[in-house]
């Protein structure tokens, strides 16, 4: 994680951060003081992997000034700060798209 652009100085406690609602096994919102964020983790070794990917990919939107990042808050650990399990980012609402809003031409 040390190679990354981010390098956030925070790091959260994942069980000291309340639950607002699952979205899948490895992403949740959660709350963090008044505000709602997404916290995505792994829950095996083997995925640590894809987090690594997944923080260089936001790293690099950063590097490059793409406006639409969420904002990277800090990472996830469980009993130990040395031992990353996930990430925090802010909640980006928008409206989904579904079908209704694809054009024929």
């Amino acid at each position: 994680l040390s190679q990354l652009l981010i390098r956030p100085s925070e790091y959260y406690n994942f069980l000291n951060l309340p639950r607002v609602r699952r979205i899948s096994n490895r992403i949740l919102f959660v709350y963090l003081y008044i505000d709602v964020y997404v916290l995505k983790i792994t829950r095996f070794g083997y995925e640590l992997l894809a987090l690594y990917t997944e923080i260089k990919a936001y790293s690099i939107l950063k590097r490059y000034r793409f406006r639409y990042t969420p904002k990277f808050l800090g990472y996830i650990y469980k009993e130990i700060k040395d031992q990353v399990i996930g990430f925090l980012i802010e909640a980006l609402s928008s409206y989904y798209l579904n079908i209704k809003d694809l054009e024929i031409y």
